[in-house]
């Protein structure tokens, strides 16, 4: 049963508001996949942005805090040649902070207030302390009036002893080397001066005499300024030196070579075995491998800069890197001791590829999110067929020009509308044959109808007047 005018008339109204709404969706999905479009890119430059500034935070220059003694100290000194030559290093700069003793500052460095410091091998080391290198060597000596003919420690029992040093670690040291061979814990020590040793050998003067002194001192006048003469002194031999390390924790066995001290005269004037123990630069263990190896580049590489000569750290040493060392080797300085040097790859390899693996994973799930879920689907050309149809049926009903003229904007504007959604993805080319076949009828149509009013008009032009 065909139907009557208003019939056809409300079908093609209500095709034509289906159409609208169809476009009017399909906008809407075009700005919500615009939308999240800029989502992603801005996403993706803010990832951008994130691992550019962790590249920057794992190459910029790392302050460390190097607690020291006094300022007068040598280890104050040494942290102040460190940090001038450092002052331009791309990866480590120094902080230097003297404090009143050794004790605070290996106190700042147990808090996690210093990443360095300086201590002495036969003292508690702070936890988590790892070594950067061996400053120096501290040797003991012990020598007696060369009229005594003292030959051992243990000879000594009974005679007036004294120590040179201002140093506390000293005494420990001493009394500790004095208890192996037997002598009371109360045995009087008295305390001298380095300026005095050529005067203590003299009559009424100690029976022997200790001093742990450095090896960057060993070598200057103040054991025997009168070339000239020989020594009223003789060296005693440490009997029992590697015993001696073997008991002590932090001290090593050493040998002190003919004519080390004094060339002429030899002094000593044969190789001589005693104990020794060292100063170390210690870091924490927390503190990155590349900043470790970047700290051992520039300790080793500058080290002729940072002794002071006569005094302190002349002969710097890399630390021993066994696993049964006194103080661990940080592994970034054992990399570089052991020429394993990584590079920026070869350090965050693992890291990259993990960080790389995780990322596909995560954008992988984005765009799943995107193709099937987040992201509007396009409509398709063949949902407009049935507007696209009712024009042409509602052009089949037109009486005049001006209405057969508004349905061909009407459908030439649903024309460029498909084809700009097709440009633009937010419509797909499903139907698209259907919806241009439905296209070429209306505009039959259109084109069957203007002839048909244009005939009327004829026909009512040349018909006579009544």
């Amino acid at each position: 049963m065909n139907k009557g005018p208003a019939g056809r008339a409300i079908g093609g109204r209500t095709a034509t508001l289906a159409s609208q709404n169809l476009f009017g969706a399909t906008a809407r999905a075009s700005w919500s996949n615009s939308r999240q479009k800029f989502a992603f890119a801005a996403l993706t430059v803010a990832i951008a942005i994130a691992v550019a500034f962790l590249a920057r935070f794992l190459t910029a220059p790392r302050t460390l805090v190097f607690a020291t003694g006094p300022e007068n100290s040598v280890e104050y000194g040494f942290a102040r040649r460190l940090q001038a030559a450092t002052a331009q290093n791309r990866r480590v700069r120094i902080d230097v902070r003297p404090l009143e003793s050794l004790a605070a500052a290996a106190t700042w460095f147990s808090q996690a207030r210093a990443d360095l410091m300086i201590a002495r091998s036969d003292t508690k080391i702070p936890g988590r302390a790892r070594a950067v290198a061996i400053l120096d060597h501290s040797l003991l000596l012990i020598a007696a009036p060369r009229s005594a003919k003292v030959k051992s420690i243990a000879a000594l029992k009974g005679k007036r002893l004294a120590i040179i040093g201002d140093d506390a670690r000293d005494s420990a040291l001493v009394r500790d080397v004095l208890a192996f061979y037997g002598f009371p814990p109360s045995a009087p020590i008295e305390e001298r001066h380095a300026a005095e040793w050529p005067h203590l050998f003299e009559a009424n003067g100690p029976g022997a005499v200790f001093y742990i002194v450095r090896k960057s001192k060993i070598a200057t006048d103040i054991f025997w300024p009168d070339r000239a003469q020989k020594p009223n002194f003789d060296l005693i031999d440490a009997d029992g030196s590697k015993a001696l390390a073997a008991r002590m924790r932090g001290v090593d066995a050493e040998t002190i070579d003919a004519g080390l001290i004094v060339a002429s005269p030899k002094i000593p004037d044969d190789d001589l075995e005693t104990i020794s123990v060292e100063d170390i630069l210690l870091c924490h263990s927390r503190l990155p491998e590349a900043v470790a190896t970047e700290l051992a580049v520039a300790v080793f590489e500058n080290k002729d800069l940072l002794g002071e000569p006569g005094r302190y750290a002349t002969a710097i040493e890399p630390p021993s890197t066994d696993k049964d060392a006194t103080v661990l080797a940080h592994p970034g300085v054992a990399e570089y001791v052991d020429d394993d040097t990584k590079t920026f790859l070869d350090r965050y390899s693992d890291m990259i590829y993990i960080g790389m693996s995780v990322a596909s994973v995560v954008g992988s799930v984005f765009l799943g999110l995107y193709s099937t879920v987040t992201r509007a689907p396009p409509k398709r050309a063949g949902q407009l067929t049935d507007a696209v149809l009712s024009l042409g049926d509602r052009a089949t009903q037109a009486q005049t020009f001006d209405e057969i003229a508004a349905l061909e904007t009407e459908l030439n504007q649903t024309v460029a509308a498909v084809l700009a959604g097709v440009r633009d993805g937010t419509v797909a080319n499903d139907g698209f044959g259907a919806f241009r076949l439905a296209f070429d009828v209306a505009r039959e149509a259109l084109a069957l109808r203007k002839d048909a009013v244009l005939a009327q008009l004829s026909e009512a032009k040349d018909r006579p007047n009544a």
